[in-house]
């Protein structure tokens, strides 16, 4: 109970053990005590923990896929899904909801056909960096600047 962040008074008082506190302590009355008790949330199970398919439905709501809108299309489509055992439709639904986090990942990077209208500096032209990996962006912004000293003015 300490560990959880009970006073260390308190599981003492608790345990049966008489210390110097112990009036102290007994004078709080037994709701604060039964307060520090369900405050420190002990449990004898292990917390449960969360499905891959809940935390793949938690990441699709926050980058805006509607995951029982995947679900209702996926059954669907798949009018025999009844008849399949419980692990084979998790992992069905798994797929699905990943299919649909996919498309909508990549749905951006589809959506910017050029580059025009990007921000930068007068004079800027994003084709003009060089895509490599191993250059950092210090480099680019040097090599930049470089370039426009280098331009007639």
């Amino acid at each position: 109970m300490e560990a959880a962040g009970v006073n260390s008074d308190y599981v003492e008082y608790m345990m049966g053990h008489v210390i110097s506190t112990y009036h102290d302590v007994q004078s709080l009355g037994i709701e604060r005590l039964r307060s520090a008790y369900t405050g420190a949330n002990l449990s004898l199970r292990p917390p449960t923990e969360t499905s891959q398919l809940e935390k793949l439905k938690d990441f699709a709501k926050t980058i805006g896929v509607d995951p029982e809108r995947v679900e209702l299309r996926r059954v669907m489509l798949e009018p025999d899904a009844k008849f399949w055992d419980p692990l084979e439709n998790e992992r069905r639904k798994i797929q699905a909801l990943m299919n649909a986090i996919r498309t909508q990942l990549t749905a951006p990077l589809k959506s910017f056909p050029s580059t025009a209208g990007v921000a930068g500096p007068e004079g800027f032209e994003p084709s003009t960096i060089p895509r490599t990996s191993r250059m950092d962006s210090s480099f680019r912004l040097r090599a930049s600047a470089l370039e426009s000293a280098a331009l007639p003015g």
